[in-house]
C-alpha cells in the first residue's frame, strides 16, 4: 500500500465539555452506521456530431428540418440522492442547408433546469418545461464512456403553431471523468487519456489528475514513436521560440507513473513540451524513458520549465543538443522542487543530470546518471547563468539550493550547482537531513515525511513512490487489556465516550494520523465509561482526551479536538526520542 496523506481537517472546535466520571447517566449513541453508498459522478461529455442529430417538426408552416450536434455539456449523478442534473451546457445545432441555420439544445430542451432522477444504473429521466410552455422528457442511458440522450418536446394543448422537438444523440465522456475544475480535476486512467489531452490545447489550463499507471510502450497496440511532446508540443521544429500553446494548468500524478515514453523529433521535447508560468506537475514519474531525442530544450519531464515541477522524478534515456537535462531541459524562471532523475543524460551543450540549463531555482533535488556533453556539462546542472544574443539582453541567473549528485555515477566531478557526493554518501541519510530534507521518521526537518531512504542500498525515495507498511488500524482498549497494550513503543490513546459528539469529531482525524504514522505508532481509543478507574488514574476530566504514552508512561497530552498534524509532530517527536534512548 502506498503512504497517503488523508484530507486534513481544518475545523477547530475550541469548546470543550467536562464530563464527570462518577455517575454520569448513558446517554444514546448518536453515531450511525452503514455501508459504503456509491458517490457522486461528474463528467464532461462530448458530442460526437456524427451521431447526434436534433429534429424540428410542425408549425405554421408544417417545418421539417434536421440539425447535426456539437458541443459539450457536464452530467453530475447522485445515486445516493437519486437525482442527476446538466451544467455548462455549450452546444450548437446546425442544419445543412445553404441558410446554415442554429438553434440552442440547451434553450430548446431546457437541460439546465429539467431535474433528473435515477431510474437505475445505467439509466436516468428528466422531465420539465421548456421556455415556451413546452413539456420537455429526456432519457439519458449511460454506455461506459458514453451517454445515450433522448429528448423531446410535448407542446402545450391546442397550439398547432408550436415546434416540436427530438433529438437522438450520443456524447463520449471526455478523458476519464472530471471537469478540468480544481474541487473536480479531469482523470486521466489510460493512455488514450494522455494522448487525447496533448491534442486538445484549449484544456492546457485546466486541472487533472492522474488515477493509474499509464505505459506508453510503442510496441503495445495502439501506442507509437511520438516525434513530438506528448503534451504542449513545439509545431514548428525549426525555430527556438516555441510554436504551439503551453500548458498553464495543474497536473497532479497522485503518486502514479508514466512509463516507456519513447521520442525522436525536434525541440521542447518530453512528457511536456513546455510549461508556462503557473502551470504545476507534482508527484508523477516518467520511468524507463526510451530515446527522448531532440534538438534544443529536452527532458525527460518537461523541455522547457517556466512553471512549478514539484515532488516528482524520471528515469531511463535523454539526448539531446542543446538544454538538455534528465528531468528538465531548460528551468527557464521555473522552479523545481524535491525531484531525483537517475537516467543517462546526452548532449552538446547545456547538459545535465537534472537540469539542462538553470536560469530559475532548484532545491531539495538530486541526481545519479551518467552525463556527457561537449560544452557546459554538470553532474546536476549544466549551466546556471543564461545570456542572449551576445550579452544584448540580459543574462538571467539561477539558483541552486541543497542539491546533491553522485559524482561517481554520473562521471562528472563539476556542476553548475549542488554538491557533489560519492555513491556511499548519497546511500546516507545524514547526507540530505544535514542539508534540511523532510525525512519518514524524523521531525528536525518538518512533518510532511517527504523522502525514504533504504539506508546504505539505495538513493533516497520519494515517500509516494515507495511500498509502505500496512498502517495499523485504530483499535480499541478496555480495561483488562490496557496496561499491557501501552507498555511497548510509543501509543496515542483517544480517551472518549459514545454520547460525545466532539469525540464524534476526533474519531475521522485519529483514522489520519493512522495513515500518516504507517505503523511507526500505534493510535488506539478507550471508552471511558468502560474505563473509569484508569481515566481517573490519568486525571480525564474532559473529552476527547488525548495522551501520547512511550513505553508506557504519558509524555504528552492534549485536551478537546486536535488536528492530525499536531498529533503526529507528537507521535513522531516520541518515536525519535524513544529511538536516540535504545542502546
Amino acid at each position: 500500500m502506498k503512504a497517503t496523506m488523508g484530507i486534513q481537517i481544518r475545523c477547530i472546535i475550541p469548546v470543550l465539555i467536562a464530563v464527570c466520571l462518577v455517575g454520569m447517566p448513558a446517554l444514546a449513541d448518536e453515531t450511525g452506521a452503514g455501508g459504503t453508498k456509491p458517490t457522486t459522478q461528474t463528467g464532461r461529455y462530448v458530442f460526437l456530431s456524427d451521431q447526434s442529430e436534433l429534429v424540428q417538426t410542425g408549425g405554421i408552416a408544417g417545418v421539417h428540418r434536421m440539425y447535426s450536434v456539437e458541443g459539450q455539456f457536464v452530467l453530475t449523478v447522485d445515486p445516493n440522492a437519486g437525482v442527476a442534473s446538466f451544467s455548462q451546457v455549450d452546444a450548437n445545432a446546425t442544419d445543412d442547408s445553404p441558410y446554415r441555420r442554429n438553434l440552442d439544445p440547451n434553450q430548446v430542451f431546457a437541460m439546465t433546469f429539467v431535474l433528473g432522477t435515477v431510474l437505475s444504473d445505467t439509466t436516468l429521466e428528466f422531465t420539465g418545461k421548456a421556455a415556451d410552455g413546452s413539456d420537455v422528457h429526456i432519457t439519458a442511458t449511460l454506455q461506459e464512456d458514453r451517454v445515450h440522450l433522448i429528448a423531446q418536446t410535448v407542446p402545450p394543448k391546442n397550439s398547432a403553431d408550436f415546434f416540436v422537438f427530438n433529438m437522438d444523440a450520443v456524447a463520449q465522456r471526455k478523458y476519464n471523468g472530471g471537469c478540468g475544475e480544481p474541487n473536480d480535476p479531469y482523470q486521466i486512467a489510460t493512455a488514450s487519456d494522455l494522448v487525447a489531452l496533448g491534442s486538445e490545447p484549449n484544456d492546457y489550463n485546466k486541472h487533472f489528475i492522474l488515477t493509474a499507471d499509464i505505459d506508453l510502450d510503442p510496441n503495445l497496440p495502439g501506442r507509437k514513436v511520438f516525434d513530438k511532446a506528448v503534451i504542449a508540443p513545439h509545431v514548428r521544429d525549426t525555430n527556438w521560440v516555441l510554436r504551439g500553446t503551453a500548458f498553464t494548468g495543474v497536473f497532479d500524478g497522485k503518486g502514479h507513473t508514466v512509463s516507456h515514453l519513447t521520442i525522436q523529433g525536434g525541440s521542447y521535447l518530453g512528457l511536456f513540451g513546455q510549461l508556462e508560468s503557473g502551470a504545476e506537475v507534482k508527484s508523477l514519474g516518467v520511468v524507463d524513458t526510451g530515446v527522448v531525442d531532440g534538438l534544443y530544450y529536452v527532458g525527460g519531464l518537461v523541455g522547457a520549465n517556466s512553471g512549478t515541477v514539484t515532488r516528482c522524478y524520471s528515469s531511463g534515456e535523454v539526448s539531446g543538443g542543446w538544454y538538455v537535462g534528465g528531468l528538465v531541459g531548460d528551468n527557464y524562471n521555473g522552479s523545481v522542487t524535491q525531484c531525483y532523475s537517475t537516467g543517462a543524460v546526452r548532449g552538446t551543450k547545456y547538459v545535465g543530470g537534472l537540469v539542462g540549463s538553470n536560469p530559475g531555482t532548484v532545491t531539495h533535488c538530486y541526481s545519479t546518471g551518467a552525463v556527457s556533453g561537449n560544452f557546459l556539462a554538470g553532474g546536476l546542472v549544466g549551466c546556471n547563468v543564461e545570456c542572449y544574443d551576445e550579452g544584448r539582453w540580459p543574462c538571467y541567473s539561477g539558483t541552486v539550493t541543497s542539491c546533491f549528485w553522485d559524482i561517481q555515477t554520473s562521471g562528472q566531478a563539476a556542476s553548475a550547482g549542488g554538491m557533489g557526493k560519492t555513491t556511499a554518501e548519497m546511500r546516507m541519510q545524514g547526507t540530505f537531513t544535514d542539508a534540511g530534507w523532510d525525512f519518514v521518521g524524523e521531525t528536525a526537518n518538518g512533518t510532511e515525511d517527504i523522502w525514504w531512504i533504504n539506508e546504505g542500498k539505495d538513493y533516497p525515495r520519494l515517500w509516494w513512490e515507495c511500498d509502505a507498511p500496512e498502517r495499523l488500524p485504530v483499535v480499541e482498549l478496555d480495561a483488562a487489556n490496557f496496561d499491557a497494550q501501552i507498555a511497548e513503543g510509543v501509543i496515542l490513546v483517544d480517551f472518549y465516550a459514545t454520547w460525545c459528539p466532539h469525540c464524534a469529531t476526533q474519531a475521522p482525524i485519529l483514522e489520519e494520523v493512522a495513515d500518516r504514522i504507517q505503523g511507526r505508532a500505534r493510535v488506539v481509543k478507550l471508552d471511558i465509561d468502560k474505563a473509569r478507574a484508569i481515566a481517573q488514574r490519568y486525571g480525564v476530566t474532559a473529552i476527547p482526551t488525548l495522551i501520547v504514552f512511550q513505553e508506557g508512561q504519558p509524555v504528552k497530552r492534549f485536551v478537546g479536538v486536535t488536528q492530525a498534524d499536531t498529533l503526529v509532530t507528537a507521535l513522531l517527536s516520541a518515536v525519535d526520542s524513544l529511538g536516540q534512548q535504545s542502546p
